[in-house]
């Protein structure tokens, strides 16, 4: 219980709906402010809480109406600090003083008052801010705000990173099987038909060739035969030599016919063409399936490879959140059944999101909160206390004698416990006789 300059006295004039109330604190545990709505519960609150703060309050009209300044003083044991607010023209003024009770005041009163805050010291602050800012507050007090931040963040990371290997793999694995299934649907060519159909191809060209040289040759020497023929009518004189040249021609004709009848039968032109296209288009169809193939391999190749890479960012996910797991449960929280849901981000009480908690449970949550931060300026404050039931402030009091808290709860009734705290009730501005 750490309560080495405790909160004692409280007196304010003139502020808000307060004209004048002075009453002691309990230096460890709960003082209630109660009262009937509109007597001046809140602005009693709301002068200790701007006078705490020393920085210029942001409300509206902070002096009574009809009086020109209000003044609130907070006497601590070894300080005493005060506040006035005076009004100028459509504003007003606002000056802080501290005085040390060894008659030390620091030059700069909101500086000083601001080093003895701590940020999550402010339980209504705390109850109203949003999801994530609350968990910050919290992890801030727990010490584990840059830790689990550096761990999630590893998470986050982490998780991208599988699922784009997921998505990878997914289309890797839908290529390889599209080429898989057009090579089932393409048949493999036999090797070696495009040389073959080239060769006969070749052979029957130079065939047709060689018989049409042959052909006109024969034709040739048929002429030439005729000639001599005509000419040996033409001249006896020539017969002998016609004669002679008529039958060497005549052996040369009957050369050349054997010649032209070792040929044979003479492929088809038409044939050969298409022959050489059919073998040119099995060719054609081989490369293309051979292509298909060695890219279905590589595809099948960087697929493996892709599964094999998704798997270890699977085993990486799950031991970073693991170390998520083992750092929260290694963890104290400020309360007993408070946590941190990893999956949503957010807090829990009693394994439910903390937004669902009552109003009472989350004051009381707040003031653990903040009273775990563990601040200089001691002093707590609860607004709007009436949903605390006996039981709820009974505990509450607890949480402040334990941790050496002022808690100062404004609330409508006071309660069956009024023996166990301190009470003050407000009535039109001032303390009720």
């Amino acid at each position: 219980m750490k309560i080495d300059n405790p909160l004692i006295r409280v007196e304010i004039e003139n502020f808000k709906k307060v004209r004048a109330v002075a009453f002691d604190v309990n230096p460890s545990g709960l003082t209630i402010i109660h009262g009937k709505n509109g007597q001046g519960k809140s602005s009693t609150l709301k002068a200790v809480a701007t006078c705490l703060n020393g920085a210029k309050p942001k409300i509206d009209l902070p002096v009574r109406e009809g009086e020109t300044h209000s003044k609130t003083v907070c006497t601590f044991k070894e300080f005493t600090i005060k506040q006035l607010i005076t009004k100028k023209g459509d504003g007003f003024k606002h000056e802080m003083k501290v005085e040390a009770a060894d008659g030390f005041s620091p030059p700069n009163a909101k500086s000083f008052l601001k080093g003895l805050r701590a940020s999550s010291a402010d339980p209504e602050k705390f109850a109203r801010a949003s999801s994530s800012e609350q968990l910050k507050t919290v992890l801030q007090v727990m010490n584990l705000d840059d830790k689990l931040k550096a761990l999630e963040e590893d998470v986050e990371k982490v998780y991208d990173d599988r699922t784009e290997s997921g998505r990878e793999l997914k289309r890797l694995s839908a290529n390889a099987d599209a080429l898989a299934k057009k090579l089932r649907l393409l048949p493999l060519p036999p090797e070696g038909a495009i040389e073959n159909a080239r060769e006969e191809y070749s052979r029957g060209r130079d065939k047709i060739h060689a018989h049409a040289v042959a052909s006109r040759e024969l034709d040739d020497t048929k002429e030439t035969q005729d000639a001599c023929l005509v000419a040996i009518a033409k001249t006896k004189a020539k017969l002998k030599a016609l004669e002679e040249d008529r039958l060497m021609l005549s052996d040369l004709v009957a050369m050349k016919e054997r010649d032209l009848s070792e040929f044979g039968e003479l492929p088809d032109p038409d044939e050969l063409e298409a022959k050489l296209g059919e073998a040119i288009e099995r060719d054609r169809k081989r490369l293309v399936w051979t292509s298909l193939e060695a890219e279905h391999d590589e595809a099948y190749k960087e697929y493996c490879k892709a599964e094999e890479a998704h798997g270890e960012l699977e085993d990486t996910l799950g031991e970073r959140r693991q170390a998520v797991t083992d750092l929260l449960e290694s963890a104290t929280f400020p309360i007993e059944g408070m946590g941190y849901d990893p999956e949503n981000k957010w807090l829990t009480m009693d394994g439910i999101p903390f937004s669902q908690c009552s109003q009472s449970e989350t004051a009381r949550i707040s003031a653990a909160v903040a009273m775990a931060g563990d601040p200089p300026l001691r002093v707590l404050f609860v607004e709007e206390g009436s949903g605390f039931d006996d039981d709820s402030r009974r505990a509450l009091h607890e949480q402040a004698v334990e941790a050496g808290f002022a808690v100062i709860l404004e609330s409508v009734y006071l309660g069956n416990n009024a023996d166990e705290v301190e009470a003050v009730e407000i009535v039109d501005g001032s303390v009720a006789l």
